[in-house]
């Protein structure tokens, strides 16, 4: 299960490394003429063609080299050399296209900020951004270079090389090089190289190269290399590098590099190098050492236990508590009473 897991968010990050290649700035000069009919004086009004400056209306066939427009900007077809356009109001056409974008911009097939991409961006295929600021959505994909923040939507994939903050929705994934805040859903994966923060489900997983905080829920597993704190709800597995705290679900195992702390509920296995809390576990337990109460078929206990446990067959190198089960053996007890049937103590 974790290396399946570790798989994904791999081939995750390839993938999300892959779709910045779309902003990477065309530096091939292209020659372009700014020729247009204007209905107004000192560039505002309306404006027909390739005006490089206008406030107002403006209606070009496809934009190049154009500077500025404040207002609303319509584009028909691809724009060229876009690399210093910046548009305050509304840009509309088949592809808008700038280095910044503020206001509303509706693309049928893409909307591009080759910096930022700020307020309203709908792009019927993609919406790619540098930096994106309001409502965000993507028919396909909602990618950016750098950050994005607000509502952000996507039917495939949402995925930032920087931030992702604020609700945040992948049809498929949800995917960032940094850190995750907020209300994030990845309808098979949400995965991160940074923190997960906030509520935070993954159809199949939630993955995290770092902590993954506050109410988490995986579908078949959570994954993390630090910590994983809050409720946390892995349909199959809770894996962690680092320590697990909090209200824990997994349907086969808890397993952690570190401790697990809190209420700790799981179908077939916990492993840890320390427990502490309740624990309830059907299959088996295995710890170095255990602070609080745990009922389970099975308990070896390699280092201390402090408290109560309830099984089967019942093993630890120190006991300080109890034992119940049908057998029951503390090798730091003495004679017959290192192994004893239904219960063992030592205090």
């Amino acid at each position: 299960m974790k290396r399946l897991l570790l798989i994904l968010f791999f081939i995750a990050i390839t993938i999300n490394n892959a779709q910045f290649e779309i902003l990477d700035e065309d530096s091939t000069e292209v020659k372009c003429s700014h020729s247009s009919i204007d209905i107004g004086i000192k560039s505002i009004g309306i404006s027909f063609g390739n005006s490089e400056y206008w406030n107002g209306i403006r209606l070009n066939v496809t934009d190049c080299d154009v500077k500025k427009v404040s207002g609303i900007n319509i584009t028909l077809w691809n724009p060229k050399n876009t690399l210093d356009l910046s548009i305050n109001g509304i840009a509309l056409g088949l592809a808008p296209a700038g280095r910044s974008i503020n206001g509303i911009s509706i693309g049928l097939a893409a909307v591009l900020g080759k910096k930022h991409l700020r307020g309203i961006n709908i792009g019927g295929i993609a919406t790619v951004g540098g930096n994106m600021e309001g409502f965000n959505f993507g028919g396909l994909a909602t990618v950016a270079k750098e950050n994005i923040s607000g509502i952000n939507f996507a039917g495939l994939a949402t995925i930032a090389k920087g931030n992702i903050i604020g609700f945040s929705f992948g049809g498929m994934a949800l995917i960032s090089n940094q850190n995750i805040r907020g209300i994030n859903i990845g309808g098979l994966a949400t995965v991160s190289k940074g923190k997960i923060q906030g509520l935070n489900i993954g159809g199949l997983a939630i993955v995290s190269k770092d902590k993954v905080e506050g109410i988490n829920v995986g579908g078949l597993a959570i994954v993390a290399k630090e910590n994983i704190c809050g409720i946390n709800i892995g349909g199959l597995a809770l894996v962690s590098s680092g320590n697990i705290y909090g209200l824990n679900q997994a349907v086969l195992a808890s397993v952690s590099r570190g401790s697990i702390k809190g209420i700790n509920i799981s179908g077939y296995k916990l492993e840890a190098d320390s427990f502490y809390g309740l624990n309830i576990t059907p299959g088996w337990v295995e710890l170095n050492d255990l602070h609080g109460v745990s009922i389970s078929s099975f308990h070896k206990i390699d280092g201390i236990q402090k408290g109560v446990v309830i099984g089967v067959v019942n093993i630890a190198e120190e006991l300080y508590g109890f034992q119940f089960g049908l057998i029951n053996i503390a090798k730091n007890n003495t004679g017959v009473t290192k192994v004893l049937p239904l219960l063992n103590c030592h205090f």
